[in-house]
């Protein structure tokens, strides 16, 4: 099972590395880790902070969340990470 969650990691490493548009690049993987789950602990909080790596890069404003009701937030998370459902209707509950 390890060795399947570092295949996997790698290979969303790889998309993310390929991927060109920043923002695209960060919403990727910030849905992706926390779907992936390949820590213990702190998948949410590792893919925000690896989140901000393409926009730090690109000279772009970094995500930030804090406007978003908190509600409306985790149920994103949730219908994202936990359900793991991958359409984007957790990134329009966020108003993106």
């Amino acid at each position: 099972m390890l060795q399947l969650i570092e295949v996997c990691f790698d290979q969303s490493l790889a998309t993310a590395a390929a991927t060109e548009d920043p923002f695209e690049q960060a919403f990727f993987v910030m849905a992706q880790l926390p779907y992936l789950q390949p820590f213990d602990d702190v998948n949410k909080r590792v893919s925000r902070l690896a989140a901000k790596i393409p926009l730090i890069r690109s000279n772009l404003p970094l995500l930030s969340f804090t406007e978003v009701p908190r509600d409306a937030y985790t149920e994103a998370v949730i219908s994202v990470c936990e359900m793991k459902s991958r359409s984007p209707q957790g990134c329009f509950h966020l108003g993106l």
